[in-house]
């Protein structure tokens, strides 16, 4: 049988199946949300105002207006010298802010500084931006499970870095890195965690990563109540995908990549490894040749056809699953502008670039 008829012999969402792609999501999708969304509560702005020397009361000393039955007092100027006349300058020693423990107050990231919060935000989704271009081609060349681990394993390092930055250059240019390294998160654990199904569950699979992702952002406002201070909010962030790190022993490379790179006998050792876990009997080798598509060699119901020779390592039959269009193995080497080479993938890719910038801007 060809490899997406193994996947559907196996059982989608068997016990192995389920466990593996719940580990993936955690760390590649859950996680992934508060690194994306987590400025909102880093770069928190309170309330604030020019700090009032010693000795001065601040009705004295700041400018202030009358909001809603509310006095408001300016946020970025103070008076010269209120005993001669009201004439203002810039906050000299300062500010006084509503609550502490955010970039903003660290740094005072205010006034005419204000525009930095933005920016830090900003050169993270420009890291974003840079990631989704590089990583998908990483993953294809050098494996999904070696590219996600590294990814995983880094962001680790640089979102930890970023915590105990001293100043705010350092923690954007670690956060640009961070962003950089989200995407070889998120977009390959995507691809690992629907390669995983037959194509009949391969579209309920990516649909329901969004699950994680959803209770990842829902997650994140409690982890800022329970952390108001900046440096341990992204501390936790950052070291939660430490359950991570024995990954490399645990979750298994994809077949499908597998299968397209030749590597047959790994990912028939990875089959069966599947097939035992479930105890489910399945024949021995599971990836088999025959004539045609291989719908002949084997139906859904598990009934195995005559006329179908085991694929071996070196055989004829390897090549052909290794070169079938329909198994979805090729040797030549893909990019981007395949994407756009036929009017029918012109239109699905344009498509997805719509939709994928209309989801970013409600971010």
């Amino acid at each position: 049988m060809e490899l997406d008829e193994a996947l559907f012999f196996l059982g989608d969402f068997g016990l192995y199946q389920t466990i593996i792609y719940v580990l993936i999501c955690v760390s590649g999708q859950f996680t992934q949300a508060w690194h994306m969304l987590s400025m909102a509560f880093l770069g928190g702005l309170p309330e604030h105002h020019c700090k009032v020397p010693e000795g001065l009361y601040l009705n004295h000393s700041v400018p202030s207006s009358l909001v809603d039955g509310r006095v408001v007092y300016s946020q970025c100027s103070m008076y010269k010298n209120v005993s001669i006349d009201n004439s203002t300058v810039p906050c000299e020693d300062g500010w006084e802010y509503s609550f502490q423990s955010t970039i903003v107050t660290e740094w005072d990231l205010v006034c005419v500084k204000s525009a930095l919060v933005e920016t830090s935000e900003s050169v993270f989704m420009a890291g974003v931006m840079v990631g989704s271009l590089v990583f998908g081609q990483l993953s294809d060349h050098f494996g999904r499970l070696r590219v996600w681990l590294v990814s995983i394993w880094l962001q680790i390092v640089f979102g930890v870095g970023a915590a105990f930055a001293q100043d705010y250059y350092s923690f954007t240019i670690l956060r640009f890195i961070t962003g950089a390294l989200e995407q070889g998160v998120d977009i390959v654990s995507y691809v690992m965690a629907t390669e995983m199904f037959s194509p009949a569950r391969r579209s309920f699979a990516g649909v329901l990563t969004t699950l994680f992702w959803a209770s990842g952002i829902m997650s994140l406002a409690l982890l800022a109540y329970l952390l108001p201070n900046w440096r341990h909010l992204q501390l936790l962030i950052s070291l939660f995908n430490v359950i991570a790190l024995p990954y490399w022993w645990v979750i298994p490379e994809s077949s499908r990549w597998l299968v397209s790179r030749g590597r047959i006998g790994e990912a028939e050792e990875i089959l069966q490894k599947v097939a035992r876990f479930n105890n489910k009997a399945v024949p021995s080798p599971m990836l088999v040749s025959g004539g045609g598509t291989g719908k002949n060699e084997i139906d859904h119901t598990g009934h195995q056809g005559p006329d179908v020779t085991p694929i071996t390592p070196g055989s004829t039959g390897e090549k052909d699953l290794h070169m079938s269009g329909s198994s979805g193995a090729s040797t030549e080497r893909k990019n981007i502008l395949d994407l756009f080479r036929t009017p029918r993938l012109r239109k699905f890719t344009l498509i997805m670039m719509f939709v994928w910038y209309v989801y970013a801007t409600m971010l």
